[in-house]
């Protein structure tokens, strides 16, 4: 059963960078819709001094990966295969100090917040699941011809329950691309969300999902920050 869950608390790390949820958002506002499909959108998620802090240093650092995968498609005559591009884009990584295993960037602090209960028991509460116990995060660029191909690499067993998506570009345009895409099996597209500037997209999994390509024409990078909600 949901129970009402006022989520105002500011959390603050060691290092005093602090993330404040949105005030007054409710996790059974948003929880019979993600019951009936799957999938929620929730905006204005962080308060908006949280999420520019965010949006400017991805903006700003360094330490960008980028990062390409192949896969073998094969044809239908023996014999034949090609190398498909399954993805590319630019990932950060959180960084913790060796020494003192505190965070060593905002990144890090963010990483440190998905861990804390605040966060946790908002979605065990979205979601239903109420063994999440952990989560991780991992922010990610994506620029001019960057791209996810509809995947779903989670298996029955898997610990992960859901995924989540805060989206940290202000003013990202319809016509760059970039978006969240939710597919069949054999690859049709069900639904798109454009990236809108802190919203957080979170979806049950398993699920088919893609990211469309980013416009050569695009103004901007199209940056986030992305992890799974697992039980241990």
């Amino acid at each position: 059963m949901l129970r009402s869950l006022h989520l105002v608390d500011e959390w603050t790390t060691p290092l005093q960078a602090p993330f404040v949820i949105r005030p007054r958002l409710l996790a059974e506002h948003f929880a019979p819709e993600y019951a009936r499909h799957g999938c929620v959108r929730i905006a204005q998620f962080l308060t908006a001094p949280c999420a520019a802090k965010l949006h400017e240093h991805l903006e700003a650092d360094g330490g960008w990966t980028l990062r390409r995968r192949r896969r073998d498609v094969f044809k239908p005559l023996p014999g034949r295969a090609r190398q498909s591009l399954q993805y590319a884009c630019e990932t950060r990584e959180a960084l913790w100090d060796d020494e003192s295993g505190n965070a060593a960037s905002l990144l890090a602090h963010f990483a440190a917040f998905v861990r804390s209960e605040v966060f946790l028991e908002l979605m065990r509460n979205l979601t239903g699941h109420g063994d999440i116990t952990t989560a991780d995060a991992e922010a990610t660029r994506h620029g001019p011809g960057h791209f996810l191909q509809h995947y779903d690499e989670v298996t029955e067993h898997d610990a992960r329950r859901a995924a989540y998506v805060l989206n940290l570009t202000p003013g990202w345009e319809v016509d760059w691309g970039g978006m969240l895409q939710f597919t069949t099996r054999g690859g049709e597209a069900l639904e798109a969300r454009v990236p809108r500037f802190n919203t957080l997209d979170v979806f049950e999994l398993p699920r088919f999902r893609a990211v469309t390509p980013v416009a050569a024409h695009a103004a901007a990078h199209c940056y986030s920050i992305a992890g799974w909600l697992c039980a241990r």
